[in-house]
């Protein structure tokens, strides 16, 4: 999460829609989208202990990304730094290992990122997964793998934030290369969100895809610590996108796992007080701010910050795995469920805000 508002697929220009750019929002993908979800067949959710599905290979698989991911040796995965580069590298094996296709000509989106009077490449990770009924139309799973390195000896490893998220972002693509999706899938797991969201930026400032076709983002950031009352915090806009709201309000009260309460956010400022004191705008500090921005419909989750947030104990250690694996499976479920419900759409009737 920000606390500020080899392949590679960019020493050639990426495919780039002008029309449908990051400076070119548009409110057609929210109409879809409501329409998508609002004559949709109603869900139910099983209250029995056993509602949530045993996802239990693919969670202690990112149990080992996570680990790995917030190892020392990739130094705090700061942009620029050898550490970062390692980490870009187990991503892209990942990606393959799990045969995502990539964007031409690769996996990697490179954009430059400014450090004072000086500039460094970031890259983010993209790959996707083509839809068996609507390929045209896209969900972004997005997660930064980036963090903020090292101070003298000091790693600040960064489990929770966000080595988690983008761990079970990789989770989610080996579900969906067994699970065959409706809607095509784009994974992104962006680099210098910490440095202002800015990989999410660059995606949108120059997509692989029309801006237009992007149905839904969604955002995972800090999903291993729930603190004392084990808290998963899923939100969408404050003031579009009500049929999603509405979704997500149904499935939440069927939502029934002891290990992990799952909670709305608020309809106002959804904020967080760090460790050193300030406030944090959760609606504004991780990369799906930058898809509101562009009118598409996002649904973000997370935790709120605790004592390790931006800090060196934000260690493997600290990471509560059950919490953690039950998260995982959350996402996924909600993910597949709202991949197959969102067939049903009737774009004539989409209400006109």
């Amino acid at each position: 999460m920000s606390g500020l508002p080899s392949e590679e697929w960019a020493r050639t220009r990426p495919c780039f829609h002008p029309a449908a750019s990051y400076n070119s929002p548009t409110r057609t993908n929210m109409l879809k989208l409501a329409a998508l979800l609002i004559f949709a067949p109603a869900l139910s959710f099983s209250a029995s202990a056993g509602c949530l599905p045993d996802y239990s290979l693919l969670t202690a698989s990112a149990i080992t990304d996570l680990r790995n991911l917030s190892a020392d040796v990739m130094g705090g995965r700061k942009p620029g730094t050898e550490g970062h580069e390692r980490a870009r590298n187990y991503l892209l094996a990942r990606y393959k290992q799990l045969s995502l296709e990539p964007f031409k000509p690769g996996y990697l989106q490179r954009f430059s990122l400014s450090r004072g009077f000086s500039q460094t490449d970031a890259y983010n990770v993209v790959g996707w997964i083509p839809g068996q009924t609507n390929e045209q139309d896209y969900i972004v799973i997005t997660a930064h793998y980036d963090h903020i390195g090292g101070r003298g000896t000091r790693i600040f490893n960064g489990a929770d934030d966000n080595a988690s998220g983008v761990s079970a972002l990789l989770a989610l693509a080996a579900y969906f290369t067994t699970h065959t999706p409706e809607h095509s899938l784009v994974f992104v797991a962006t680099d210098a969100e910490e440095a202002g969201l800015k990989g999410s930026q660059a995606f949108l400032a120059e997509p692989p895809v029309p801006v237009d076709s992007i149905l839904l983002n969604i955002n995972l950031d800090m999903l291993g610590n729930g603190g004392r009352r084990g808290e998963l915090f899923a939100f969408t806009s404050r003031h579009s996108h009500q049929s999603l709201s509405d979704w997500l309000t149904n499935y939440i009260q069927g939502h029934c796992a002891e290990e992990l309460r799952l909670k709305k956010g608020r309809s106002r400022q959804v904020s967080g007080v760090t460790p050193a004191g300030p406030k944090i705008n959760w609606r504004k500090s991780s990369d799906h701010y930058s898809f509101d921005r562009a009118d598409i419909p996002y649904l973000y989750f997370g935790t709120s910050v605790h004592q390790h947030y931006h800090q060196p104990s934000d260690d493997f250690q600290h990471i509560n795995a059950e919490f953690y694996q039950t998260a995982v499976t959350t996402v996924i479920q909600i993910t597949a469920l709202l991949d197959g419900t969102m067939l049903n759409w009737a774009p004539e009737k989409a209400p006109i805000n």
